[in-house]
């Protein structure tokens, strides 16, 4: 993947359990950053303290001068059921997330 050259990407997170009668897809969609040591000292260090702040029993092993971070700015997240039902919305985790479209849920 070319994220230096375009930085905009999607991550899904499948949760799916078993035979496929519960769980949830969320896909995120958004820009990315890297941060390598050796290009982004500074930038690599906040993210490390960042993940050890978050995780502090399970970040050793994403840290060090070797590793590269993607950082993802989620812009939208889109969420599936195994029903498939969804809520697409943007700015998911600002104070003010726009729903942008709901299907199979009751609306409000």
């Amino acid at each position: 993947a070319n994220i230096r050259g375009n930085s905009q990407l999607s991550v899904l997170l499948d949760a799916y359990h078993g035979c496929g009668h519960e769980g949830v897809a969320v896909t995120l969609y958004g820009n990315a950053t890297l941060a390598k040591f050796s290009r982004d000292h500074e930038k690599h260090v906040r993210f490390e303290t960042k993940l050890i702040d978050r995780y502090p029993n399970n970040s050793a092993s994403f840290l060090g001068e070797n590793k590269i971070i993607i950082a993802l700015q989620p812009m939208e997240a889109l969420v599936v059921d195994v029903r498939n039902r969804y809520v697409k919305a943007r700015m998911p985790f600002s104070e003010d997330p726009t729903i942008l479209k709901v299907r199979g849920f009751p609306q409000t």
